[in-house]
């Protein structure tokens, strides 16, 4: 018997018997305590793969690397069905957001929900574009407000401005729309458009969402004189296509408005147009 290697948790011996081949068997100590045992496992793991020739161990060895094989393998099939599973629900769900991306370009002319334009656009033949807006300066609790009225071919027909004292811009725009209104009721225009840059008052007018308390009569004057009317469309824009109605609030505002500017327009609001 030759001593090979030695250490505290195994012996390494070679024994060879009259002239038979060498038989190399290890002596295994297995610590008592079960969280230690990693280290034993791990050196007898490295002699096995150090070895070329045949090898056996006296102890509970044997016992130890079954469960250990037997826990790696649990692991393994537990690790593999996980890998699949994951695999299975990613391709699920890929599969259903392709079909819902399908299913939304497929209803796209219907449900698409496009930006508001960056530049006035003409209505249809027959209508009347209708666009209001307003200016407040909120140092001084005081407003402008407009409304400019256009054909099919951005000519302009009519307009109202005026200066309010108010303390609120919501309000203002607001009275800027009921000022556009009144200019659909005097002049008795059945099929009109109206346009304003404030979302949230367009969107009480369409009864979308509930009225502010401040802004209700206004509201409710809106409607009454645009009622009776065959077909008048209240529509939110951008800032930029409401540039005509927006210079004049503005110049009326800072009183820079010209009081016939209907009939005599400025020639900035000339190349506007």
């Amino acid at each position: 018997m030759e001593i090979l290697q030695s250490s505290r948790n195994f012996i390494r011996t070679r024994i060879k018997w009259l002239s038979e081949n060498f038989w190399f068997y290890t002596f295994v100590y297995g610590n008592p305590q079960q969280e230690f045992r990693g280290e034993t496992l791990t050196a007898v793991a490295n002699l096995m793969g150090n070895n070329e020739d045949s090898w056996c161990s006296l102890g509970k060895v044997g016992q130890m690397l079954l469960q250990s094989r037997l826990e790696f393998l649990v692991y393994e099939v537990a690790t593999n069905i996980r890998n699949e599973a994951l695999e299975l629900v990613k391709t699920c769900v890929t599969e259903d957001m392709n079909k819902e991306l399908e299913r939304e370009i497929a209803n796209s002319t219907s449900t698409r929900i496009t930006p508001p334009p960056t530049t006035w656009s003409p209505p249809t033949l027959n209508t009347i574009k209708v666009n209001c807006d307003a200016s407040f300066d909120c140092n001084r609790k005081f407003a402008g407000i407009a409304t400019v009225a256009r054909n099919r071919y951005g000519i302009f027909i009519d307009g109202i401005n005026a200066q309010v004292h108010v303390s609120r811009a919501f309000v203002v725009e607001c009275l800027a729309l009921r000022l556009g209104s009144y200019l659909i009721e005097q002049h008795g225009w059945q099929q009109v458009i109206v346009e304003s840059d404030c979302k949230l008052a367009i969107q009480m007018i369409n009864r979308l969402t509930s009225d502010s308390w401040e802004a209700k009569a206004i509201l409710s004057d809106i409607r009454n004189l645009t009622e009776s009317r065959l077909n008048v469309i209240f529509s939110c824009i951008s800032r930029l296509s409401n540039h005509v109605a927006d210079w004049v609030a503005k110049a009326t505002c800072k009183g820079k408005c010209p009081s016939n500017w209907m009939r005599h327009i400025p020639d900035d609001l000339f190349h506007m147009l």
